[in-house]
């Protein structure tokens, strides 16, 4: 695989309405207070127009960055039958966002995956108070207390995966994957990539968008007993064929041995948002959610999943992470439920262990950001697409297989969480620079 590969994931967020303007809350009493970005907080004109724009950004990113190979997730489109017709000429806003990016880089092609979900459903409950663009000697509401504007929600929503030729695409498949006894399900892409022009190795690629707690737990060792049934069925040898996982994970990576307060000096374009901050503040906690830790399976210095107090040690943490209401109350589910899912948990891992073992293949996966061996990502420009060696709450990753060697990661587009509407999506993007260790 030879020139090495470039990588890049990120998290599109729907229609984001780059370039426009904030959000404010006006409560009652008259006080304003500063809202989220959320996209049913903009009209539909904001987000037509701010939907372009930041797709006209971009693809100037792409076209600097070069990636080969790009994990789309929140990919938007008005309805299901919208998600995967071409865009008009006229670039409407509610057709596939993924699709209106490579009309303007038609260097790439695309394959898709609808997730299968509506997005941004407002009620007339979603604005308690009046909701207002701008705060200074005038104030524009937007919308009023008790407004419905989004009763059928903005978008559907998906996955796409993009490859700059001579790369294609030579299977696309839509997972939909049983993660437990309760039938619990998880939809992702994944898809097999080969270079057109020489030898190489086939690549399994997964793109994802994953849930939390003990749901992210089962998920991942679902996923992973996925990709290996998938190489058996194209008969690609697990040992000699490149894996590549990559997203929006919706967790900070397992890190036991990490401190909150090795994190305390950050530079700016490395600040997390200030909610982010006070809240591992308030819950005296660091980058470091348990569920993600069937992903990795190893980690210098933090943990190895073939030891057995780190297995123990992880299945307390777990336990204790998934039934506590005071982290992502909406996960949580009770004790007595971990009692019981949880080891069913651990013997899906040793399954799984025991399939990579009779392919004589390493089970572990390997985060590019920690991998690399520079974290400088060659021809980011900072003047350009703001970029930071790593951003200690990033819930978003990419993660390659030992045959895989990241020579140059970064996570791009730092100041997403503190400033998103200047930015392509309010989530930063991973870039990575990977070579195949055998061709």
């Amino acid at each position: 695989m030879t020139p090495p590969l470039r990588l890049l994931t990120l998290n599109l967020h729907g229609f984001h309405p780059m370039g426009e303007a904030p959000r404010w809350w006006r409560h009652p009493d008259g006080r304003l207070e500063r809202a989220t970005d959320h996209p049913f907080f903009f009209r539909q004109e904001e987000l037509e127009r701010g939907n372009r724009h930041r797709l006209d950004r971009l693809a100037e990113h792409l076209r600097h960055l070069e990636p080969e190979i790009v994990l789309l997730q929140e990919v938007a489109a008005g309805d299901a039958a919208m998600f995967f017709e071409e865009p008009d000429a006229g670039d409407a806003w509610d057709a596939n966002t993924a699709l209106r990016l490579i009309r303007r880089c038609p260097d790439y092609s695309a394959a898709l995956v609808l997730r299968g979900n509506r997005g941004w459903i407002t009620t007339p409950e979603t604005f308690p108070s009046d909701l207002v663009a701008r705060r200074g000697d005038t104030i524009e509401p937007v919308f009023c207390a008790g407004e419905n504007p989004w009763p059928h929600g903005i978008l559907q929503e998906g996955f796409a995966l993009l490859v700059r030729a001579p790369w294609v695409i030579r299977e696309n498949r839509r997972w939909e994957v049983v993660c437990n006894a309760h039938g619990d399900t998880a939809v992702c892409q994944a898809a097999v990539v080969e270079h057109g022009g020489n030898a190489s190795p086939p690549l399994i690629v997964v793109n994802l968008h994953a849930g939390h707690k003990l749901a992210h737990a089962e998920q991942s060792l679902a996923i992973r007993h996925a990709i290996v049934t998938l190489a058996e069925e194209l008969d690609l040898p697990l040992a000699e064929t490149p894996v590549i996982v990559g997203g929006d994970f919706n967790s900070m990576l397992y890190r036991p041995g990490s401190k909150y307060e090795e994190l305390q000096h950050l530079s700016q374009d490395q600040s997390a948002s200030q909610a982010v901050d006070a809240y591992l503040t308030s819950h005296a906690t660091g980058p470091s959610e348990p569920a993600t830790a069937f992903w990795e399976v190893s980690v210098p210095g933090h943990f190895t999943l073939t030891q057995p107090q780190d297995l123990e040690r992880l299945r307390n943490e777990l336990t204790r992470d998934s039934s506590s209401p005071s982290r992502k109350p909406w996960a949580t589910v009770s004790h007595h439920e971990c009692s019981t899912r949880i080891p069913v948990l651990l013997e899906r891992w040793r399954e799984l262990q025991h399939r990579y073992d009779q392919l004589h293949a390493e089970v572990v996966l390997n985060d590019c950001i920690r991998s690399a061996l520079a974290h400088h990502l060659p021809g980011v420009d900072p003047d350009q697409v703001s970029g930071a060696p790593d951003l200690p709450y990033r819930i978003d990753h990419l993660l390659c297989s030992p045959q895989l060697s990241c020579t140059h990661a970064a996570v791009l587009f730092t100041r997403a969480w503190t400033d998103s509407l200047h930015e392509v999506s309010d989530h930063p993007a991973i870039g990575a620079v990977v070579s195949c260790l055998f061709s």
